[in-house]
């Protein structure tokens, strides 16, 4: 009984020191800068800024399907409509995408929500949210509810914890591998999207490597209740909001595997009031317009989509 007793003392001993360690590791790195976040946090102001600045009419969230794939830039100056491209990274999740967003809400202002189908799936909890969060936003994590923070620290790999540890004893130095926000113009559209005649024979590695490298998407009732909340605040401030689907290279996906997931996509949306424009067809691009993931094209697909972005905002009504 008595090594009973002190085997299970010994696992809550080892409980106690463990959770000690974990909530003295994200307070020690709380608010403290890290390289592997910092990309996401500077593009981050200079969206908010460009919005500031400019005072668009139409404002493009997401991941990076719409940082490479739509110009802001063209929208604005070949048709006419102040734009910014306000999407950044898909690993931010739903949650912390549409809390940014949220900055953007404004009367008579558009919202385009060309989210990737990940988003739908389940809220973020990688690396990408958990540096944005933890190490440049702190104060998004003090206003998430005791369990939503229990939750928060528990979602953080073993991995990053290790990170985090080596930053705070050894601060990690800039590094110019890479995306760069310098790379963004003022119109928050990503610039450096194509390969030199050099390079380009990556691209058919690339395309061998990306054919068909997405699964089955199942929908999230987590996820879809913070669009359901996004829009009431939409509406409640007179914003419009729509949904568009994410550009994507052709070959990745199976749209005969996901044809449930995208009728229960139309349904959904219509259940909450919300215009989903186009079809996952229209946004498909081919190796053409790939530039390195199966969400980034290059310049050429960009202006593009872009073009096609216009003609379904213009034929759905959403501008005139």
């Amino acid at each position: 009984m008595h090594s009973i007793r002190k085997y299970l003392s010994g696992i809550l001993i080892g409980a106690v020191l463990s959770a000690f360690l974990l909530l003295a590791n994200i307070g020690l790195n709380k608010g403290r800068p890290i390289e592997n976040g910092r990309w996401v946090s500077e593009c981050l102001i200079i969206k908010d800024n460009a919005v500031i600045k400019l005072d668009p009419a139409l404002v493009i969230v997401s991941g990076s399907n719409s940082l490479f794939g739509f110009s802001a830039e063209k929208l604005t100056n070949t048709y006419g409509i102040i734009s910014v491209n306000a999407a950044i990274h898909a690993g931010l999740g739903i949650d912390y995408t549409l809390h940014y967003a949220r900055r953007y809400l404004k009367p008579g202002r558009i919202i385009v929500l060309p989210l990737e189908y990940e988003q739908y799936t389940k809220p973020s909890k990688g690396p990408t949210f958990i540096h944005q969060a933890l190490n440049y936003d702190s104060s998004y994590l003090d206003k998430l509810s005791v369990i939503e923070k229990i939750e928060f620290i528990g979602s953080i790999p073993v991995q990053v914890h290790m990170s985090l540890i080596k930053n705070f004893i050894f601060p990690s130095k800039q590094s110019s591998k890479g995306y760069d926000s310098k790379t963004l113009n003022k119109f928050g559209d990503e610039t450096k999207n194509d390969w030199s005649n050099d390079e380009k024979r990556k691209v058919v590695k690339l395309v061998n490597r990306l054919k068909r490298s997405g699964g089955i998407y199942k929908h999230n009732d987590r996820a879809w209740d913070a669009i359901k909340k996004f829009i009431k605040d939409a509406r409640e401030s007179n914003t419009t909001v729509v949904l568009a689907h994410p550009n994507r290279f052709n070959q990745s996906i199976n749209l005969t595997a996901n044809e449930e997931f995208f009728r229960e996509l139309i349904l959904r949306a219509e259940k909450i009031g919300i215009n989903i424009i186009g079809s996952a067809e229209d946004r498909l691009y081919n190796s053409s317009r790939i530039y390195d993931t199966i969400y980034h094209q290059n310049s050429y697909g960009q202006s593009i989509s872009t073009d096609i972005l216009y003609q379904q905002l213009h034929r759905n009504g959403v501008i005139e």
